[in-house]
């Protein structure tokens, strides 16, 4: 008898959980439809080329043609970033990634930031907000992937590694 009970408890404890998941997953989707609802389709022309701190040139239209890339808005003021900036650095080591520091200093603060943090991504310094403006960014931090030159996936708020690279793999190879 007891044995039945707790197999009952385990499968409500399950179904509890996946539905708590399948909320918590719902109010994401339509929080991020809604915080990126002005975010372009395509990647503009304007603002194809960006140029990072070491004075590298990265051309997002070119780049996005081989598959998915990374473009990440984040701020050295912003709480939230210091837990997802470590992921987009790891899918920088598989999947090219451009980030783009707003309003974050002068391009020395934002390369010591970056070498204390560990962090290898390319900077691009926004420090009067026309990148993030032009890309209608509003929140820190948000991550946008392009292929062909289409953004096909922009998330605000955290990202787990998993979440990140699923997103990618799938562009990559599906979309």
């Amino acid at each position: 008898m007891r044995n039945n009970k707790s197999k009952v408890s385990w499968v409500k404890r399950l179904t509890t959980a996946a539905l708590y998941v399948l909320l918590f997953s719902t109010v994401a989707v339509v929080v991020d439809a809604f915080r990126n609802s002005d975010v372009p389709e395509s990647v503009p022309a304007e603002l194809s080329s960006l140029t990072d701190i070491n004075g590298e040139q990265f051309n997002l239209r070119e780049m996005s043609k081989d598959g998915p890339v990374v473009l990440y808005f984040w701020a050295t003021w912003c709480p939230v970033c210091p837990a997802v900036s470590p992921t987009v650095d790891y899918a920088g080591h598989y999947y090219p990634t451009i980030s783009v520091g707003l309003r974050s200093g002068s391009n020395e603060k934002l390369t010591q930031y970056a070498q204390a943090k560990g962090y290898e991504f390319p900077i691009v310094n926004d420090n009067l907000n026309r990148i993030s403006s032009g890309w209608q960014v509003s929140a820190t931090p948000t991550i946008i992937i392009i292929k062909n030159g289409d953004i096909v996936s922009a998330t605000t708020g955290v990202t787990t590694p998993p979440g990140l690279i699923i997103r990618l793999w799938f562009h990559q190879f599906f979309k």
